[in-house]
C-alpha cells in the first residue's frame, strides 16, 4: 500500500469518504475492506453509520440560528434500508415519503406520524387514504390531487396540507425539478387561487408551502431568489386570511463527489454539479436570516421550517466492494469485468453518473488506463470509461465511492442477477443490513397459471 499512499487519490479520499489508510490496509468503519470482501462476499454495500450520524448533526446545527422551529424529514427515496431509517430517526430527523411503502416503511422504523410528510406528485387512493388514516401531513401537487385529498377527507375528517409550488425558474441544472417543464407543482402564479379554494373547504386546512428546486445545486443563492418569490406569494395568502404555519424548502444540498480521474473536459457544467459544495453552516445560517429579515418584511409569522436532505445524509456513507472477474486488452485499453454491472449502480445507466474508484486490494501507482465494466448483457453496461487505476488482476477487489444515495434503492434483477446485500460497520463492528439475494427469492412473486404447469 505504501505506493498508494503516495498518490493525490487516496489523500482526498481520506477527506470526503470513510475510508482511511490504516498500517497499509484501507478501512472502513475501523474494518478492513479486504476482509468485509473475504466474509460476505461482493458486490456489496458498506455502510458507515458514524458518517450518516455525523451529517445529521452538522445539517442540524447549521439552521440552528432559526427562530422558528425547525424539521430535517430525510428524504426516504434516497435509501429506505430500515436499519439506515432507524439511525436516522435516532439523531432526531423525520421523514419525507413518497409512496404507500415509503409511509409503511417510516411507521415500522418508528417515525412519529407528526415528523412525517408525504410527497408525490401522483398519489393513488389507497396511499392518499392510509396517509390521512394515520394521520399524516400530505403536500398536495396539482387542483385534481387536492379534488381527490378533499373528496377522501369528508371520510376522515379535516386533513391538514400544504400545496407544492414550482417556482419555474431558469436553472441549469440536469436534476431540476423546478422549470417551466417540471412535472411537480403548482405554478407560482396560481398559488393564491388553490389557496382561497382550500380555505372554503370543510375537510381540508392549508397550512404550508413547499418547494423543491432540484439536486446537487451549485449555488446556495438561487435558495434565497426562490424564497423571495414564495414569501411574496405567502404575503398574498395572508390577504385571503391563510397563515403559512410550515414552510418547506426541500432538499438539494450537494455534496461533493471526487473527480480524481473525471476526464470529460468538454462538460463544464456537469464537472461543476458533480463538485458542488458550500459550507453548509454559513450556509444554514444565512439561509435562516434571510427567511426571518423577509418575513419580517412583509409583517409575515414565523413558521416551522422544514428541509428534507437526501443525499447530503447518505451520499458519502457508503462503498461498493466489488470484485474483479476478467481483464482483456484491447487497443491499448484494459476492460476490468466486475461482478456489478449498472443493474447495482442505476445512476451510471440513467445519469451518466460518475463515481469513482479505488483497488482494495491492489497497490502500485494508477497509471493502468481501464474501462470498469459489469456482467450484464448490455453494451451500455459501463460502470467507469477511461479510468485509471494499478494492474489489476482477477480475483483482486476494487471500490466504487460514495454511492450511498439511490444506488441501493435503485437496483434491479436484470439478467435474473441478485440486487446487491449491504453491510453496517461502526467502531469496528460489522452486521448485516440486508440479505444477499437467492434465485428463489427473485422468482417468488412469478405464478404459473395452471395450463402451463402441464
Amino acid at each position: 500500500m505504501s505506493n498508494m499512499k503516495e498518490q493525490a487519490l487516496l489523500r482526498v479520499v481520506e477527506e470526503k469518504t470513510p475510508l482511511r489508510v490504516v498500517n497499509e490496509d484501507l478501512e472502513i468503519g475501523k474494518v478492513k475492506c479486504v476482509d468485509l470482501a473475504s466474509e460476505y462476499g461482493t458486490p456489496l454495500f458498506v455502510f458507515d453509520e458514524e458518517t450518516i450520524r455525523e451529517n445529521c448533526k452538522r445539517l442540524r446545527s447549521s439552521f440552528s440560528n432559526y427562530t422558528g422551529e425547525v424539521k430535517i424529514c430525510y428524504a426516504f427515496k434516497a435509501n429506505s434500508n430500515l436499519s439506515i431509517l432507524r439511525i436516522i430517526k435516532e439523531e432526531g430527523c423525520g421523514a419525507d415519503v413518497a409512496s404507500y411503502g415509503e409511509i409503511y416503511a417510516a411507521l415500522k422504523a418508528g417515525y412519529d406520524v407528526k415528523d412525517i410528510v408525504f410527497n408525490g406528485n401522483a398519489k393513488k387512493d389507497n396511499e392518499i387514504r392510509y396517509a390521512i388514516e394515520n394521520g399524516i401531513y400530505l403536500i398536495v401537487d396539482s387542483l385534481d390531487e387536492f379534488k381527490k385529498i378533499e373528496k377522501i377527507s369528508k371520510e376522515k375528517g379535516i386533513t391538514k396540507i400544504a400545496f407544492r409550488i414550482n417556482p419555474e425558474i431558469n436553472l441549469i441544472s440536469t436534476w431540476s425539478t423546478s422549470t417551466t417543464e417540471s412535472k411537480f407543482g403548482i405554478s407560482l402564479s396560481k398559488s393564491p387561487e388553490i389557496f382561497e379554494l382550500a380555505k372554503k373547504s370543510h375537510h381540508v386546512e392549508p397550512i404550508g408551502i413547499h418547494f423543491h428546486i432540484g439536486s446537487q445545486i451549485t449555488d446556495p443563492k438561487i435558495y434565497c431568489d426562490v424564497l423571495d418569490k414564495i414569501i411574496n406569494k405567502m404575503r398574498e395568502i395572508k390577504s385571503l386570511g391563510i397563515d403559512i404555519e410550515i414552510l418547506d424548502i426541500g432538499g438539494g444540498f450537494p455534496i461533493p463527489y471526487l473527480l480524481f480521474s473525471y476526464i470529460d473536459t468538454k462538460n463544464a457544467q456537469r464537472k461543476k454539479e458533480l463538485s458542488a459544495s458550500y459550507d453548509m453552516k454559513k450556509f444554514g445560517n444565512n439561509l435562516a436570516n434571510f427567511i426571518k429579515q423577509k418575513l419580517e418584511q412583509e409583517s409575515l409569522q414565523i413558521p416551522t421550517l422544514i428541509v428534507e436532505p437526501g443525499r447530503y445524509i447518505v451520499g458519502n456513507s457508503s462503498i461498493l466492494l466489488v470484485s474483479v472477474q476478467t481483464v482483456k486488452d484491447r487497443n491499448g485499453v484494459k476492460y476490468v469485468a466486475v461482478d456489478a454491472g449498472c443493474n447495482i449502480l442505476q445512476d451510471c445507466w440513467t445519469y451518466n453518473w460518475f463515481f469513482e474508484c479505488v483497488a482494495i486490494s491492489k497497490t502500485g501507482a494508477y497509471d493502468k488506463k481501464c474501462h470498469i465494466v459489469g456482467p450484464l448483457c448490455d453494451s451500455g453496461d459501463i460502470l467507469g470509461k477511461n479510468r485509471k487505476l494499478p494492474d489489476v488482476k482477477r480475483g483482486d477487489i476494487l471500490a466504487f465511492l460514495q454511492v450511498g444515495a439511490y444506488q441501493l434503492e435503485q437496483q434491479s434483477n436484470f439478467n435474473l442477477f441478485p440486487k446487491s446485500a449491504a453491510v453496517l460497520v461502526n467502531a469496528g463492528q460489522h452486521y448485516w443490513i440486508r440479505e444477499r439475494e437467492t434465485p428463489d427469492d427473485m422468482l417468488s412473486h412469478d405464478i404459473i397459471p395452471p395450463h402451463l404447469k402441464k
